[in-house]
């Protein structure tokens, strides 16, 4: 993977590949140097990364055609399928396997080396390709989109329980992360589990999870009634300690809103006080979902990919995360370039007795936790352009641009969403 191929002048190839070579040795000292995967591992994976990017697409053929500074197509085609294999199937025995979840801790640290603050939104979803595949992912919340930090890909249309697969995932991740992290926790409530809620806490991370309206919750003071009484209707919002469920209960902080213009209220559980926690954090969730489309379609083409072997699937994943990371940091120059840097988002105060609640003017009498609002503040600046499509066009203009690469990258995510009130 050392030798390049290149039949123009020696001065314009160096400078046409400077941007390779300084992404190959970020990627072998990231992964290499800390023994997850091995020199020659880490050598592919940087020019898969590297091929996708070019490709914008993660399709092998695809991807091989980018890499011609590498040999020719057929040739490069051949490694990137030999990378992808179990050891099973390479031709010498017992020869080592790309162990995708020895990876995940090296992938993370190199995303906190980039990352400005100490504050972290971690979102944890499932996605399907077709009818093949379903990927249980943990993902970090950036700008309108996500960074796949660990994951794992099941067969489809198969019986089995997904919770010790995010169990493990989590473990994994939070292994890499330091304790001095504000961590929340977002989960729609098709993954809502009480032992995800304490795991969540024993972690001492912070729990923002959706569930359905149908059960009860026992405010402190008060009796138990269904979640969905607390509000009236649209234009409000719920927030007080108490216990959840009548089975396995738990002692949390119910969170219910309803903005104007919504289909449906969301109810939240949390560990945080109530006037610690703001609902419209919960909108974060959504940037998954975004980056799933980012994975799939807009960007990388997954779905243009035959691989239907989990274990593969799993090991392309690794190389479009690393992508995603590169490509997101380059994005995040160019427009905090343009429009200015956001503020830098400031580490919360230590974890204590939650501050006093405000008591909206306009809450019916008895009912302090009930208060009217108007919206929500934007979760991320208006774009007209993605910062992923922006961190593209920023590549490839250094590649093919004869630029210097950029060496001081970093992400530098943006303040969370707030809700305005009435008054």
């Amino acid at each position: 993977m050392e030798q390049i191929v290149c039949s123009q002048p020696q001065e314009v190839s160096m400078s046409r590949h400077a941007t390779f070579y300084h992404w190959q040795e970020q990627v072998v000292n990231t992964f290499a140097s800390s023994g997850a995967l091995t020199r020659p591992q880490a050598y592919v994976l940087a020019a898969f990364s590297f091929g996708i990017v070019r490709a914008a697409c993660c399709a092998l053929t695809a991807v091989a055609g980018k890499l011609a500074l590498l040999g020719q197509d057929n040739t490069v085609l051949q490694r990137l399928k030999y990378w992808l294999r179990d050891g099973r199937d390479k031709r010498t025995p017992n020869e080592p396997e790309v162990d995708v979840q020895a990876a995940f801790v090296p992938l993370i640290r190199w995303v906190l080396s980039l990352w400005q603050g100490q504050r972290l939104a971690i979102a944890i979803d499932a996605t399907t390709l077709r009818d093949d595949l379903i990927v249980l992912a943990i993902a970090l919340l950036y700008r309108g989109t996500a960074i796949p930090l660990a994951w794992a890909c099941l067969p489809a249309n198969r019986k089995g329980a997904w919770m010790p697969h995010i169990f493990r995932l989590l473990q994994i991740v939070r292994e890499a992360i330091p304790p001095t992290y504000y961590v929340l926790v977002l989960a729609d409530r098709g993954l809502y589990s009480p032992r995800l809620y304490k795991r969540i806490r024993h972690y001492r991370w912070h729990a923002l999870l959706r569930v359905n309206p149908q059960g009860q919750f026992k405010p402190r003071y008060g009796p138990a009634r269904s979640m969905r009484s607390f509000l009236p209707g649209p234009g409000y919002q719920w927030r007080g300690r108490g216990r959840a469920f009548k089975h396995n209960p738990i002692r949390c902080t119910l969170v219910a809103i309803w903005l104007k213009g919504q289909e449906e209220a969301w109810f939240l559980l949390t560990d945080l006080g109530p006037g610690q926690v703001k609902a419209s954090w919960y909108a974060l969730r959504t940037w998954i979902e975004l980056g799933f489309r980012v994975l799939k379609s807009i960007a990388w083409r997954w779905h243009k990919s035959r691989l239907v072997d989990p274990h593969r699937a799993e090991r392309l994943w690794l190389a479009l995360a690393v992508a995603t990371v590169w490509t997101l940091a380059y994005g995040t120059w160019v427009e905090d370039r343009q429009q200015g840097s956001p503020p830098r988002q400031q580490i919360p105060a230590p974890a204590g007795p939650p501050p006093l609640e405000t008591v909206d003017q306009n809450a019916p009498p008895g009912d302090p936790g009930l208060q009217q609002v108007s919206g929500c503040q934007p979760s991320t600046r208006p774009r007209t352009k993605s910062i992923l499509r922006q961190g593209l066009e920023a590549l490839s203009e250094r590649v093919w641009g004869h630029k210097r690469p950029l060496k001081r990258l970093r992400l530098v995510p943006e303040p969370w969403p707030g809700v305005m009130k009435n008054g």
